[in-house]
C-alpha cells in the first residue's frame, strides 16, 4: 500500500496543528507583552486577518492599561470579547478584494489617529491582509478602481511581496 499509515497521518496533524497554535495571534501577542512588561497606558490599532486574536491577547497581558483601540479584521474574523469591549471601536471590511467598508475603515483609522493626544503611546498590532481590509487612496482614485488594480494585481503572477 503507497501513502503514509494512519499513525503517519495522524503525527502529521498533530504537527500541523501544534504549528498552527504557535503562531496564533492572541498567545502570540499576550506571551510577547507579558515576557516585556505592559506598554503603560496606551491606545491600540489592530489590523489584518489575524487583528481581534491579537487584540485578545493584548486584552489578556495588559487590558487594564488599554484606553482606547481601533480593530479592522476580516469579516467573520471578529473575537467576541475584543467585540464586547466598549474601548474598542471593531470594524470589518473584505479580504482580499477592498471593497466600500475597506474605504471606511481607511477613514476610521485616520480619524482615530487624530483624535488621540499628541503624546500618546500606540500599541500597533498589523497581520496580514491589512492592504485591503484598510485603504485610503489618494484623491481621484475611486473605490471601483481600487478594486479592479488589486484584481489584476492578485491575477498577475506577482509575488504578495510586490503587489503590497
Amino acid at each position: 500500500m503507497f501513502g503514509p499509515s494512519f499513525a503517519h497521518r495522524k503525527l502529521l496533524l498533530d504537527l500541523y496543528g501544534r504549528g498552527v497554535a504557535a503562531v496564533h495571534g492572541r498567545p502570540v501577542v499576550r506571551d510577547w507583552l507579558t515576557a516585556r512588561g505592559t506598554p503603560g497606558p496606551y491606545h491600540l490599532v489592530a489590523i489584518g486577518k489575524a487583528a481581534a486574536a491579537m487584540t485578545a491577547g493584548a486584552l489578556e497581558a495588559a487590558g487594564d492599561q488599554l484606553q482606547s483601540g481601533l480593530v479592522i479584521t476580516r469579516y467573520g474574523h471578529m473575537d467576541e470579547a475584543v467585540y464586547l469591549d466598549p474601548r474598542l471601536l471593531c470594524l470589518e471590511s473584505s479580504h482580499p478584494l477592498p471593497d466600500a467598508q475597506s474605504m471606511a475603515a481607511g477613514n476610521a483609522l485616520l480619524l482615530f489617529l487624530e483624535s488621540t493626544p499628541r503624546d500618546a503611546r500606540f500599541l500597533f498590532l498589523i497581520s496580514g491582509g491589512t492592504s485591503s481590509l484598510v485603504e485610503a487612496p489618494v484623491a481621484g482614485v475611486t473605490p471601483e478602481e481600487l478594486r479592479r488594480l488589486n484584481l489584476w494585481l492578485l491575477g498577475s503572477g506577482l509575488a504578495i511581496a510586490d503587489i503590497n
